[in-house]
């Protein structure tokens, strides 16, 4: 890691302008006072060398998203610029990410902090979600969780990383753990959540086991089957659960895999499974077996 003090914050604006719209030079210069460990995450990234590609890359991705959701972040800038130059940069840059992808596949219409439209509740003044896709009139509300492996178990461990599984051992707990915090989705559309996942997380099978019938798992050294019936995901507002993971080893990789709710209030409609399929999204299904 090279000094900050030797970074020239006034050569961001040439090659990265949407970047240099919301972080201008006195806002490198500020965070570049602060002690190591306070330093903002994307100042940080900015004081690495050119041989650390995987900072470089996410810099790039950043620069990327910015330019494709300029227009509706013009829209919300007093929030999105606080957000992003305060503790929510993660979890905001991760919405402006995940909305870029929707964009992208060439959705009609992509808004980020819609209102949601059901009918208002006294304790929760001006409730809004992270984005909103329209496809032929149909409105798909997403709400996006960024999720890190703090905890879980460790399937395999290098020097500096360890790939952890998300630490849901019933399906119960994955239904409390998402389903009774839900923000952004409406009662009356189909609902996406999307899980924006550190790189170091797999959870698949705890989303198998939550949606799915007849699905086997080991606990305790136990096997545990959900028989007919009884997935917790049942009569749900959730339509599925997009797993979203971007990292860089070899090269930039991106996996996005989306898990159908068979049980879902509202299911999400074959318009836009088509359109997801169609943009590089894998779907899943209820297993036959």
């Amino acid at each position: 890691m090279r000094e900050s003090k030797n970074f020239d914050a006034s050569a961001v604006p040439k090659k990265y302008p949407n970047i240099a719209k919301i972080f201008d030079k006195e806002w490198f210069e500020s965070e570049f006072r602060k002690e190591k460990e306070k330093i903002h995450l994307l100042a940080r990234q900015f004081t690495y060398g050119e041989e650390n590609r995987i900072s470089l890359h996410l810099i790039d991705h950043l620069e990327e998203n910015l330019e494709t959701m300029k227009d509706e972040i013009k829209r919300n800038r007093k929030h999105f610029y606080k957000s992003l130059r305060k503790d929510q940069y993660t979890s905001t840059s991760a919405e402006i990410e995940i909305a870029s992808l929707f964009k992208n596949m060439g959705f009609c219409q992509v808004e980020l902090e819609p209102p949601i439209p059901d009918p208002p509740d006294p304790k929760k003044k001006g409730k809004a979600g992270d984005i909103k896709i329209i496809d032929a009139e149909t409105e798909v509300f997403i709400e996006v969780r960024t999720i890190r492996g703090k905890k879980g178990e460790i399937l395999d461990k290098w020097e500096r990383v360890a790939i952890r599984r998300m630490e849901f051992h019933k399906p119960i707990d994955l239904q409390n753990k998402i389903e009774d915090e839900i923000h952004g989705l409406s009662k009356n559309n189909p609902g996406i959540i999307a899980l924006y996942l550190d790189p170091s997380i797999i959870n698949d099978r705890d989303i198998l086991k939550a949606f799915y019938d007849g699905i086997a798992w080991v606990v305790n050294g136990d096997i545990v089957l959900i028989e007919k019936g009884e997935s917790v995901m049942n009569d749900t507002i959730i339509s599925a659960i997009l797993l979203y993971s971007h990292y860089f080893g070899d090269g930039c990789k991106i996996d996005k895999e989306l898990y159908l709710n068979p049980k879902a209030k509202i299911p999400l409609p074959e318009s836009f499974i088509t359109k997801f399929k169609e943009g590089g999204i894998e779907i899943k299904e209820e297993p036959f077996e």
